[in-house]
């Protein structure tokens, strides 16, 4: 075999490089490199020499290049007779006869299976193939290995800009994820993979458990670039720039400032739409998809690890560039922004629910931008402009026209999409929850309306009671209901937050507001709050730094309580429905199967297409409908009175089923129940309570939910106007001499006539 060419053999050439200290890339590229304060090595001159010998030195990064760098007048005329007598190897794609060639040798020389990335290109050659090798001392190192026409596989890139692993999975990806390196690329597209299989390897489900990612993944194509984040400028972007604009492309960065500070210079390169994954400090310095995610991120609960970490779209942001020159926007970025008049914001047409002002927006884009005020420039064109910002789940989300102006919808349905398959586990799961069949159905109904017709806003909310705990009340909302709802249309506020606060974001541009645990100390004016919440049509939405605005309000509630006395739900209630809940749990078998389903890809569809089919049988929960009765609202009204209301209650109950007509004056039993409740303060509390009295109002409210009869019209006796309550029907013509014989005093009212 006759020797190779090496570009030592000759001597002008050899002699420059040299002298300025230079690493071969290939036979026509060399390169000078620098390492920054991240143990990262980048390009900082690349030097490159054309085929009469003419050298091309440039800065990788744009830059003046030092004189020292440039060839001499003398070494040039050397290079280029070098150059002029030499034969040059020329780089070829090669096949994978050829591979499996490079495999045994590599094995031969080092006495061990090859760590190899093989990059193949669209149509399945292979022009470069990186060798992964691990050092004594734990270090990594990336040897590159081409094919060339003299025969023989050479230790050094190909003679072009380096491709992207993974072209051979591009052709028909719906969406493209970018990685930074073969290995991560390599990872992740295995692990997805490996979704589809029956039966999985060890690695296999340890990847899958390790990346709660890995579902999002299923349908994308991941490719790894070559080089490492400082060198993304040696890369070929040209396969993704070409892509159709409905590909959607995410770049997925390495968690350290040299892998996210990458994505503007590809941003530039591929000018077209382009979104990036920024980790954050939840996650480990330099980690990236091959790593599993970090044990913080997921709580243990029944044996089950949960995530509760930042989801995939949690962490990705536009990166698309803005501009071409200074004045002016790309069309593609145009076309990803909306902005509004009122408030003044703009938004991103791929996450609806993130918005910024113009200082913010300006800052955010500033790393895609050529100029430092993108907003004004973005504000010049019409196709981005809407009125304001509306939320309403019967349109359609982005600009449409509403109410006779463009506005921007910034609802997102949910990402499940309905397929019939079997509920039985959940249908089994609300019977044990709700064993009334009664109750249930109502449940099932409302259950049904939330998932089915985002349209209609109920009338009411849910508020789940049992004093057992772990009987599964946050299932239903936390598991079933929220991903079906949708996560971007959901919020979770505390008790306080929900009665307290003065903000209100967790009910605006929401559907469904899950408060996990409302406990005594709330009672009336969590119920007087939340009363309203349900039940006004509008909504301020007050957020810190932002002007005040109002919106169409949407907002459900779910709540949960292991008290009955949570809320003091008035006697006339018509915003709450409470089931009656069971008090028997379940065995840890028993959650570990449930939740296992709940977590396949056939749980959730499958419940919203059931949702869907009982809408059209049964039909929705209309607008305006009153929640329905139930034992265990009866029983939250009952234990949320205090001595005062229950007195009235019971003094009503009392005179309905007395067994005769009897009517009472409103303002004596005002004074009579005075009385009464200064005596029970007396006996229990000797005198040192607080003595409060209820309203006239109250009364009359209590009273008219224990069944007794209140005219609207005044009566007058003895120079005095005042209002009764009777156990009969008074006609709306009826003088008080009409009712004098049966008028008793409070106190006399529920005496045996011969007690008189």
């Amino acid at each position: 075999m006759s020797r190779q060419f090496n570009y030592r053999d000759l001597p002008g050439l050899a002699a420059y490089i040299g002298r300025i200290g230079a690493e071969q890339r290939h036979f026509r590229r060399y390169v000078i490199r620098e390492q920054d304060r991240d143990l990262y090595h980048h390009d900082k001159y690349v030097i490159t020499i054309a085929k009469d010998g003419e050298i091309d030195v440039r800065e990788a990064r744009g830059g003046k290049i030092p004189d020292e760098k440039l060839p001499t007048e003398t070494e040039q005329a050397a290079i280029k007779a070098d150059c002029a007598s030499a034969k040059w190897p020329q780089w070829v794609p090669t096949t994978e006869g050829k591979l499996l060639d490079l495999h045994t040798m590599l094995r031969k020389k080092h006495r061990r299976e090859p760590t190899l990335f093989v990059f193949r290109n669209a149509k399945g050659g292979i022009p470069f193939v990186q060798q992964r090798i691990i050092k004594e001392d734990g270090n990594k190192a990336d040897l590159p290995w081409s094919w060339w026409d003299d025969g023989e596989w050479k230790c050094m890139e190909p003679d072009c800009l380096l491709p992207l692993y993974g072209l051979d999975r591009l052709k028909h990806a719906p969406e493209v994820f970018l990685h930074e390196g073969a290995k991560t690329a390599k990872h992740v597209q295995a692990m997805v993979d490996s979704l589809d299989k029956s039966m999985r390897t060890k690695a296999e489900r340890a990847a899958i458990a390790g990346c709660p990612w890995a579902q999002r993944f299923k349908y994308g194509a991941h490719l790894g670039w070559p080089g490492g984040a400082p060198n993304p400028h040696r890369v070929d972007w040209g396969p993704i720039a070409a892509l159709s604009p409905h590909v959607s492309v995410v770049l997925v960065c390495d968690n350290d400032p040299a892998g996210e500070n990458a994505a503007p210079y590809i941003s530039r390169t591929l000018k077209r739409r382009l979104g990036v994954v920024r980790f954050g400090d939840a996650f480990p310095r330099k980690f990236d998809l091959a790593d599993p995610f970090p044990e913080a991120l997921f709580r243990e609960k029944k044996g089950r690890k949960i995530y509760v970490g930042p989801s995939l779209e949690d962490c990705t942001e536009p990166a698309t560039w803005a501009t071409s020159g200074k004045d002016r926007l790309r069309p593609e970025f145009v076309d990803e922004w909306h902005f509004t008049v009122k408030p003044a914001v703009f938004v991103n047409r791929s996450n609806l629910q993130r918005r910024y002002d113009e200082a913010e927006f300006n800052i955010n884009i500033a790393p895609f931008s050529d100029t430092p005020n993108v907003a004004a420039l973005l504000r010049k064109y019409p196709s981005a402009r809407a009125e304001t910002l509306i939320y309403e789940p019967g349109q359609l989300p982005g600009r449409i026209s509403f109410d006779r102006a463009q506005v921007v919808n910034i609802y997102q349905p949910s990402p499940i999409v309905p397929r019939e398959g079997d509920v039985t586990m959940f249908e089994e799961y609300l019977e044990y929850l709700i064993p009334d069949a009664d109750d249930r159905e109502q449940v099932k109904r409302w259950i049904a309306t939330l998932i089915a017709r985002p349209d209609i806003r109920m009338s009411y909310g849910v508020l789940l009671i049992s004093h057992t705990q772990g009987v599964g009340k946050t299932t239903l909302a936390e598991k079933i209901l929220v991903p079906l709802v949708g996560l971007a249309n959901c919020s979770f506020p505390t008790p306080k937050m929900a009665v307290d606060s003065q903000f209100t974001s967790w009910l605006a541009f929401r559907r469904l507001a899950v408060i996990g645990e409302i406990y005594d100390g709330h009672t009336a004016k969590a119920y007087n709050q939340l009363k309203s919440v349900i039940t006004d049509a509008n909504v301020m939405v007050n957020e810190k730094y932002e002007k005040a605005f109002s919106i169409t309000n949407h907002i459900h509630v779910v709540a949960s309580s292991n008290s009955f006395r949570a809320l003091k739900v008035d006697d006339q209630d018509r915003r709450w429905l409470i089931p009656g809940v069971t008090e028997e749990p379940r065995d840890h078998s028993y959650w570990t199967g449930l939740y296992g389903w709940l977590q396949s890809d056939e749980a959730l569809p499958a419940i919203a297409a059931w949702a869907h089919a009982y809408v059209r049988e049964k039909g929705p929960v209309p607008t305006g409908l009153h929640a329905p009765m139930s034992s265990a609202k009866t029983r939250t009204i009952e234990e949320g009175r205090s001595d005062g209301e229950r007195m009235i209650w019971e003094f009503g109950q009392d005179l309905i089923e007395i067994g005769r007509e009897v009517v009472v004056r409103l303002d004596e039993f005002w004074a009579w129940l005075a009385l009464e409740k200064a005596a029970l303060n007396s006996r229990e509390y000797g005198n040192e309570g607080t003595l409060k009295l209820e309203t006239p109002e109250r009364i009359a409210s209590i009273f008219r939910s224990s069944k007794l009869v209140l005219p609207r019209q005044q009566f007058k006796a003895d120079g005095q106007r005042f209002r009764v309550a009777a156990n009969f029907e008074i006609g709306p013509g009826a003088k008080w001499d009409d009712l004098r014989d049966r008028y008793r005093k409070p106190a006399d009212a529920l005496k045996k006539p011969e007690w008189f």
